[in-house]
């Protein structure tokens, strides 16, 4: 069984779902440990958020049966913490870097050289390490380049593989480096084809995406709403402008379930919500707690709205979009369902 590990400061889990649909594209027999739960061969087996990494004992026991089991590959993301407390937490047969952002140090007092330090301590693990170009000066063990891709649009990421065009159904430039990576990761396995990939790569499913429609005039963008608009919204104001208005329909998690996760995710929602000209949220739960736990106190009450019915948020958020204005979607869950509804429209 090939062991695949993915580390970096960020876009782990983004570039390890990728590897993991298409080798399920593929027909292998392959599972998944990573920020999102554990998945075994198109099968949730634990869904979580914020396990990064799991435990040295549960993975090189469940490495055991899975090589038991007959899997092919097993994809783990992991942080290059890990290797600084235990040099030899996991046996890898290739590891990739996808970045390196110095200024995410907060877990090693503030000291860029011990955070470089544990990356690299992750990528001697492994039999074969790839790192990005620009990274270089940084790390040894690169290869690769990445394509060129202009952050002042909304396009899908178009890569060119072998002098192959692969146009992707992924926005933004992060996804450039995921998308790279997880190539030079296939290539390397020898598991590469172009062909299969292309096909692949125009409907990828994955946490942390946007699609981008147009419908009737409007600029759609549907996000998964985890930290998408935090990331998007310094776009999304070079490309409509400062003063660009957009109706928001939102998904929101739990209200009642004080976890890390939701607190987080609470805290990240509330900077499209507070901006947003209306907001249809789909859920069950009492508007009054839904305002109290997502929206800033001095957010106009009228503006916001609720439904149970996917149908009747979109609509509603639809039919009242103001001339020249954008319906951002924070699907959250329910990202292909929406996706669904506004492709029969398009």
């Amino acid at each position: 069984m090939i062991k695949i590990g993915i580390t970096g400061s960020y876009g782990k889990t983004s570039t390890a779902e990728i590897l993991y649909q298409y080798l399920l594209f593929l027909n292998k027999k392959v599972a998944l440990y990573c920020t999102n739960g554990i998945f075994k061969n198109g099968e949730t087996a634990i869904k979580n958020f914020f396990t990064t990494s799991y435990p040295k004992y549960k993975m090189e026991k469940d490495i055991v049966k899975l090589e038991e089991e007959g899997y092919e590959y097993v994809i783990i993301e992991v942080k290059g913490e890990l290797f600084m407390v235990d040099p030899s937490y996991v046996s890898l047969d290739i590891i990739g870097l996808t970045n390196f952002d110095s200024e995410l140090v907060n877990n090693f007092e503030e000291s860029v050289t011990l955070y470089r330090m544990c990356k690299q301590k992750a990528l001697d693990q492994s039999k074969v390490s790839l790192i990005p170009d620009n990274l270089v000066n940084k790390f040894t063990n690169y290869t690769g380049t990445w394509s060129n891709y202009d952050i002042l649009n909304l396009n899908p990421v178009v890569i060119k593989v072998d002098n192959t065009e692969v146009v992707t159904d992924l926005i933004g430039v992060h996804h450039v480096y995921n998308i790279s990576l997880a190539i030079h990761i296939l290539k390397e396995l020898n598991i590469f084809e172009i062909n299969s990939f292309r096909e692949f790569a125009s409907n990828i499913n994955i946490r942390g995406r946007y699609v981008k429609y147009i419908v009737e005039g409007h600029d759609i963008i549907l996000d998964t709403g985890w930290v998408g608009f935090e990331h998007i919204l310094p776009v999304l104001k070079q490309i409509y402008g400062n003063d660009m208005k957009f109706n928001l329909v939102f998904v929101p998690i739990s209200y009642n379930n004080d976890t890390d996760t939701t607190k987080l995710y609470r805290e990240r929602s509330k900077d499209a919500l507070s901006q947003a000209e209306l907001i249809l949220v789909n859920a069950t739960q009492d508007e009054k707690l839904i305002r109290d736990k997502y929206l800033n106190s001095d957010y106009p009450l009228n503006k916001m709205q609720s439904d149970k019915d996917m149908h009747v948020c979109f609509q509603r958020a639809f039919e009242t979009l103001e001339d020249g204005a954008i319906l951002f979607i924070m699907a959250r869950t329910k990202f292909r369902e929406y996706k669904h509804i506004i492709e029969e429209l398009v």
